[in-house]
């Protein structure tokens, strides 16, 4: 059967900057090697969450035009999470970063729609991405990667001879 994956994306205030552009990335990238006929939805959360297309240029550039001011995004996750209850075969893909993993606050929403989510993949300012697991309301650490982001966001300069 077709699979729906839903990809929720943190826009909150730990998520701007840096962050935010890494974030995408894995998001885009997770969307280039999923099964071909798979549905893919993708939301933006922040005080509420938000529906983008990131399968089109001008849905990218909406995911980026979101910014919210909240210290975390908890209570949109826990929306988005309510309003797709029920729907067979979705999995959850949340995208936040590595900090607000250990905020209490945060966590206490996170606790909430354990059991719904699929993976987390949470990532920070300097490169580090931390891919997780989420099975029966446990989350085990599948990998890590360490990107230099100074490399893929910083333009080379180029030396003329």
């Amino acid at each position: 059967p077709k699979r729906k994956r839903t990809l929720l994306l943190d826009v909150s205030l730990k998520m701007w900057g840096v962050p935010r552009v890494f974030s995408l990335a894995a998001a885009l990238a997770f969307i280039n090697h999923s099964k071909h006929g798979e549905e893919i939805a993708a939301y933006v959360l922040g005080d509420t969450f938000f529906e983008v297309d990131l399968s089109v240029k001008e849905g990218v550039i909406a995911s980026l035009e979101k910014l919210h001011h909240s210290l975390h995004s908890g209570k949109s996750l826990e929306a988005a999470v309510a309003a797709g209850a029920g729907e067979d075969l979705n999995e959850y893909v949340l995208f936040t970063e590595i900090g607000l993993l250990h905020n209490a606050a945060f966590q206490a929403s996170l606790q909430k729609v354990l059991e719904e989510l699929r993976f987390i993949i949470a990532v920070d300012r300097t490169g580090e991405l931390q891919f997780f697991e989420c099975n029966h309301g446990k989350t085990r650490l599948l990998n890590t990667a360490r990107i230099d982001l100074n490399e893929l966001l910083v333009e080379p300069a180029y030396h003329h001879a």
